[in-house]
Order: C-alpha cells, then sequence, then structure tokens
C-alpha cells in the first residue's frame, strides 16, 4: 500500500478521488452496551480500491479494542456479487450480515442507486451490515419522493436493530 489510510486525501488502489471510513464507539446510557459504527464510502470506478479498501476495513474491525457488536453502513459502489460485498459478507471477522436480506432475503426490486430519476433497476450498492449480535427487526429501501424529485441519487436503506 503505498498510501497512508490513516493520512487525510491519501489516495490509492487505482481510485482518482479521496475516499473515506469513519467510524466511531458508542454506549448506551440507558444499558451501558457498547457497540462500533463504520461508515464508508468506497470507490466508484476501481474495482482494486473497493476490494482493497474492504480487506484494510475488515483489518480495522477485527483489530478494534473490544470485542463489541459492529454495524457497517454505506455507499459500496458494489452489487451484491461483487466480490467486495461476498468478501466482506464471508471472510470477515466479525461475520456481517447484511440486514436487509436478513428480512428479505428474495427481494428483486432492490437497486438503490436512482441518478435522482426514481428507477429502481440498478443493483443495490448501499447497505446496513451488521454483526450476529444483532437483532434486525425492520430493513427497508427507502422510495419516497416529492412531486417526482429525490432528495439524492441514492435511496437511503435504513435498519432497526436490538442489541
Amino acid at each position: 500500500f503505498a498510501g497512508k489510510p490513516e493520512v487525510p486525501g491519501s489516495i490509492d488502489w487505482g481510485a482518482n478521488i479521496p475516499r473515506i471510513c469513519t467510524w466511531a464507539r458508542f454506549a448506551d446510557r440507558e444499558t451501558g452496551r457498547t457497540f462500533y459504527v463504520y461508515n464508508l464510502h468506497l470507490d466508484h470506478e476501481s474495482q482494486e480500491s473497493r476490494e482493497e479498501s474492504v480487506r484494510l476495513l475488515s483489518a480495522r474491525i477485527a483489530l478494534r479494542d473490544h470485542p463489541d457488536p459492529v454495524v457497517v453502513t454505506g455507499d459500496f459502489n458494489a452489487d451484491e456479487d461483487n466480490p467486495a460485498i461476498t468478501r466482506l459478507l464471508g471472510e470477515s471477522e466479525p461475520l456481517l450480515r447484511d440486514s436487509f436480506r436478513v428480512l428479505h432475503p428474495e427481494a428483486t426490486d432492490v437497486g438503490t442507486y436512482n441518478g435522482f430519476s426514481g428507477t429502481t433497476s440498478r443493483g443495490k450498492i448501499d447497505y446496513v451490515f451488521v454483526s450476529g449480535d444483532w437483532t434486525v427487526e425492520s430493513a427497508a429501501i427507502l422510495r419516497t419522493s416529492t412531486d417526482g424529485r429525490y432528495p439524492s441519487d441514492h435511496f437511503p436503506v435504513v435498519a432497526t436493530l436490538i442489541y
């Protein structure tokens, strides 16, 4: 790795734009339970960058200071069958699950990139991934608009989680 992921603005693995992953460890004030949340935006052009970024994410999750539950959210710019996604679901530690697929394993109309047009024909590239500690109570792709106008070029993905 020629770049330095801890240096803001560094670029590598064929990406032309700096990408980011932010994370935090949270504590529930009522229960005292703690958990980690990671949020990222992977490159939209470089497959190498997506795969290496997921590999780095998995390594950082595995090295976290506490064995708390994990939530990973973001725009992965990768369909469900993309190696970056299948690697994250099949080889990461802890093993992660797509919260949407936990409740909707057979859904086919799952496109999340809409280009401000409302189309759902493209693949699912936005996710809420969770470690096995979480119960997924609900998960959805929100497709609301006002007068045919969409607030983003992506449909929001949401999940209600219980730990």
